[in-house]
């Protein structure tokens, strides 16, 4: 399906029709692809820890005071009781955020059920956090992809996501994700958010869309934005897609 956009807005990265980079070799690309797998095998790696070695700590010693406070045999004031019960609750947050900080260096679902599985549990997290209607069309795909495929299309859309939270400030994000066979197989993934856009030809902030740009490049994929102050902000990606 062929988007149409107004070209005074928009940003092919594909040809540099507005706006230019110098492109890098295919050893350097190469490279660029396997920084962002070490990258990400390295939060892996980080946030299983954080899951499976401090969450159960702290479930632990909130359960040891939990057990102190309501226990009989040992003579308590009131104040103990109260210091107890903070320590406890304080402990209860403290697992919270461990859990929020695993997801954020890396979904379980990602591993466990896939790209798509974890992109709703990733629109899931963020209406309710953010208050913010995630619209998911996501077209059915048997494609076996490739790992660090499914890896690096999660973190483009996690990337817009959080550009959309936390510069775009509307109320709606779109995500759609087809693929298509002609004329070459590949991954379309099509963003969008009613914030509050910005002008594509000024320079971006933020490491949110370079980002992006990156891990497109690296996967020999095209991606076009566009974008219009107070008419929100759209990227366009088509991916080559390698199959296991």
């Amino acid at each position: 399906m062929e988007v149409k956009w107004d070209e005074r807005n928009l940003i092919n990265f594909d040809t540099g029709a507005s706006v230019r980079w110098h492109r890098t070799s295919e050893g350097l690309e190469a490279d660029k692809l396997f920084l962002l797998e070490l990258m990400g095998a390295e939060r892996g790696k980080v946030a299983h820890r954080l899951g499976d070695e401090l969450c159960p700590l702290v479930l632990a010693s909130a359960f040891y005071l939990d057990t102190l406070k309501n226990s009989k045999v040992v003579q308590k004031s009131t104040r103990d009781v109260n210091l107890m019960k903070k320590a406890a609750e304080s402990l209860s947050r403290l697992e919270e955020a461990l859990r929020d900080i695993c997801f954020d260096l890396f979904p379980s679902a990602l591993e466990s059920a896939g790209l798509q599985a974890a992109v709703r549990e990733l629109a899931r997290k963020v209406s309710f956090t953010h208050n913010i209607s995630v619209q998911l069309h996501l077209a059915p795909s048997n494609l076996p992809l490739k790992c660090e495929l499914e890896t690096n299309f999660y973190w483009i859309i996690r990337e817009f996501v959080g550009n959309a939270i936390l510069h775009g400030l509307g109320d709606q994000i779109k995500i759609q994700m087809h693929e298509i066979a002609e004329p070459s197989l590949q991954m379309c993934l099509m963003m969008s958010d009613n914030g509050c856009g910005f002008n594509p030809q000024e320079s971006f902030e933020g490491y949110g869309l370079p980002a992006i740009k990156a891990r497109v490049e690296a996967l020999g994929g095209k991606l076009n934005l566009w974008s219009r102050l107070g008419e929100g902000t759209k990227l366009n990606i088509h991916i080559p897609v390698s199959i296991e």
